[in-house]
């Protein structure tokens, strides 16, 4: 087969040819420039936010399956059990009092533990962790997934756990989790001691004891 160069073509169709080859070029420099630039100005933090891109603590909210919930009583639920967290004596000194904490409807991303190929043995998941690996982590620091109480079961069998990785980070050839999805049960959710011992978990704040909500806070504040 006789191969035709560039230059055997009318000057038209060069010119066409090279202006799409153009325009892919901007459309891919729009979406991965932006993409790389942020990724390059995340980095790790010391405190519990775990990067640098969230100035707060947010979580987001999400039913899975068709649980019954109402989602708005979710977020007040948790945001109530936030509420007695900032009480712990650990809460400003691990980063998370520079404002204040939110809980949004609507979770960016679906839950890992549901992905295909993806279980819990031993209290731990089993799957690709490549598939948690992002550019840029989201702003909420824990995925809350309501789910069927049944389906938590056969998630996590008779374990009393509740979490896993949802997003994984690398800075240079640091690799660690910094979003946390959290599953829950609607009928959890309104359980206030367990789901502010559930979030203290997970957000790194272990609770020896639950809070006292009417308490003074340690900082005095």
């Amino acid at each position: 087969m006789k191969r035709i160069g560039m230059r055997c073509l009318p000057w038209q169709l060069r010119t066409g040819i090279l202006l799409v080859l153009i325009l892919a070029i901007g459309v891919l420099a729009r979406e991965l420039v932006p993409r790389m630039l942020r990724a390059q100005s995340v980095h790790f933090t010391d405190g519990l936010l775990l990067t640098t891109n969230r100035d707060r603590l947010a979580l987001c909210v999400e039913p899975v399956a068709a649980p019954t919930v109402d989602l708005e009583v979710a977020r007040q639920r948790m945001d109530a059990a936030l509420a007695t967290l900032t009480q712990h004596p650990h809460w400003r000194p691990a980063g998370l009092a520079q404002n204040a904490p939110v809980v949004e409807i609507g979770c960016p991303g679906k839950p890992y533990l549901l992905e295909p190929g993806v279980s819990v043995k031993g209290g731990k998941p089993t799957g690709d962790p490549v598939a948690q690996r992002v550019d840029v982590p989201s702003r909420f620091r824990v995925f809350v997934y309501i789910l069927p109480e049944p389906e938590l079961a056969r998630i996590f069998g008779d374990t009393s756990i509740r979490r896993a990785p949802q997003e994984m980070f690398c800075e240079g050839d640091s690799c660690a989790e910094v979003t946390t999805g959290l599953y829950l049960s609607p009928r959890e959710v309104h359980d206030a001691p367990f789901l502010s011992d559930q979030l203290a978990k997970v957000i790194g704040l272990e609770l020896a004891k639950p809070l006292d909500p009417g308490s003074p806070r340690p900082d005095g504040g």
